[in-house]
């Protein structure tokens, strides 16, 4: 247990299962009046004993197992938005253009997979992360390549034919084909979607 002012003080993953990040109110900031009075209290041996005595009296039956069960709240899902590795929040904010467009196209239109040159799409990242004011110096080509191979690990892991986001070797080089719609929802369902990236 411990608390901060850090807007991100750890990196909490998708998978992550373990950790309830609560946030505070500033109501009581500079109330050094408050504060006495509450460490005051904190110091008596008799309200140490009431708070044992009502931790004893929970019943937290209700909330196990733990990692299925824990309080979920804003302050956490924002903390987890933060830590999305840049890598995923670049391919947010292409699917939420991607969308975007597709919208607002002809009403026939259906979605379908894209080729992206390999090359250019490490470009369009670099650009993205120029605009966004992200730290990008240490991205290299063959870097965003191997997120791109890990990402791709795991869509294949769950169904081996799929064609959410595949690389191939073209005539003009390599390319990725990815069907934008699809992948979005992957992203979402393993909360690696950041919809604050396209803002």
């Amino acid at each position: 247990m411990f608390t901060t002012n850090d807007m991100n003080p750890l990196r909490l993953e998708s998978e992550e299962r373990r950790f309830v990040v609560f946030g505070c109110k500033g109501c009581k900031k500079g109330n050094t009046e408050y504060f006495k009075g509450l460490k005051t209290h904190l110091c008596r041996d008799d309200v140490a004993r009431a708070f044992l005595q009502y931790l004893r009296e929970v019943d937290v039956r209700k909330f196990l197992p733990f990692e299925a069960h824990r309080p979920q709240t804003e302050a956490y899902f924002a903390m987890q938005r933060r830590s999305i590795p840049l890598f995923y929040k670049f391919l947010s904010f292409v699917a939420t253009d991607e969308l975007r467009k597709l919208k607002s196209s002809s009403p026939y239109s259906k979605p379908k997979g894209e080729d992206r040159k390999a090359k250019m799409f490490f470009e369009e990242f670099m650009e993205w992360g120029r605009q966004g004011n992200y730290t990008i110096k240490t991205y290299t080509l063959s870097g965003f390549g191997a997120e791109a191979a890990q990402l791709i690990s795991e869509l294949d892991a769950v169904d081996p034919d799929q064609l959410t986001f595949k690389k191939k070797k073209k005539d003009h080089g390599v390319v990725y084909i990815v069907d934008w719609p699809k992948l979005q929802k992957f992203l979402e369902r393993t909360q690696k979607f950041d919809p604050q990236a396209a803002e």
